[in-house]
């Protein structure tokens, strides 16, 4: 054998080894890794015990059932609530700025809430504005003679805030990639539709949006997984309740894994989490593909 020759045929192998190796140990092998341990009964200091499929039985029909729905409930309920948000005022905030002289300098102030870390934004929400006693949303309240609410701190309103942080934070990446596509829109078809006095609407509904159709569903995929693991904003804020008015299952699994120390069902819950962001990311660019 020419190893030569076999050397500089095959050489990419070898650079795209270190990459390989490091997104096997770091993706890969702990995917496989907890659902190895979503089959033992495990709690931490004790030796990990076989016990099949129980787990996956105890939260979706057994003992954590109750639990387990009402956080998947808490889960679609924020997902759908928060993405719907960042899409309808994403869009709406790129197509207001569109063919504005001072659009860049627009976009680039918008774009702030995104560039903080997300734990940082929950302490400012969190304690900032949110707190019952010295928080500027109440004392904005107050100047108009409203009585102050508790936000984070009621089972009622700890939900929507908290969506109205993820909205504030996210919706910046949304305007960013729609203001992208539309700016490299053919130009050729708006023009023809002006000229055959089109308004404005009709030149939104049937040819810049059917144009950017594609972009609208994976910026929906993009935002869909992403706010199905949404942690640290929460983590931040509310730490999943009060009692668990925000117990999203990424918050279920933490606290079941990290502070219950059952890391048996704690890697139950993430694989669980692993195959729902799996099968939706699917279905969404299936959706693409057709489209």
């Amino acid at each position: 054998m020419n190893w030569k020759r076999f050397l500089n045929r095959y050489s990419f192998i070898f650079y795209l080894l270190p990459s390989s190796l490091l997104l096997f140990f770091m993706l890969i092998y702990p995917i496989f890794w907890n659902f190895y341990i979503s089959l033992h009964k495990y709690i931490v200091g004790d030796n990990p015990t076989f016990i099949g499929l129980t787990n996956y039985y105890d939260i979706f029909l057994g003992t954590l059932s109750k639990n387990f729905w009402y956080s998947v409930y808490i889960t679609i309920i924020l997902t759908i609530l928060t993405v719907i948000l960042q899409l309808a005022i994403g869009i709406g905030t790129a197509l207001l700025i569109h063919d504005k002289t001072q659009s860049k300098i627009i976009r680039s102030v918008l774009l702030l809430p995104m560039i903080v870390a997300p734990v940082v934004n929950g302490v400012i929400w969190g304690y900032f504005i949110y707190h019952p006693s010295f928080g500027v949303l109440n004392y904005v309240l107050s100047l108009f003679g409203l009585e102050p609410h508790l936000w984070t701190y009621s089972a009622q309103e700890a939900l929507p805030s908290v969506i109205a942080i993820l909205v504030w934070q996210w919706t910046p990446f949304v305007i960013l990639l729609f203001s992208s596509g539309l700016e490299a829109l053919p130009k050729a078809p708006v023009e023809a539709a002006i000229v055959d006095g089109a308004s404005s609407w009709q030149i939104l509904f049937y040819i810049k949006l059917p144009l950017l159709k594609s972009l609208i569903l994976s910026i929906l995929v993009l935002r869909i997984t992403d706010t199905l693991r949404a942690f640290d904003i929460i983590m931040a804020t509310t730490l999943g309740g009060p009692g668990r008015a925000t117990e999203i299952l990424n918050i279920m699994a933490y606290k079941t894994a990290f502070v219950h120390l059952n890391m048996g069902v704690g890697c139950t819950l993430g694989t669980i989490l692993f195959f729902i962001s799996l099968i939706s990311t699917i279905l969404m660019l299936y959706v693409i593909k057709v489209e």
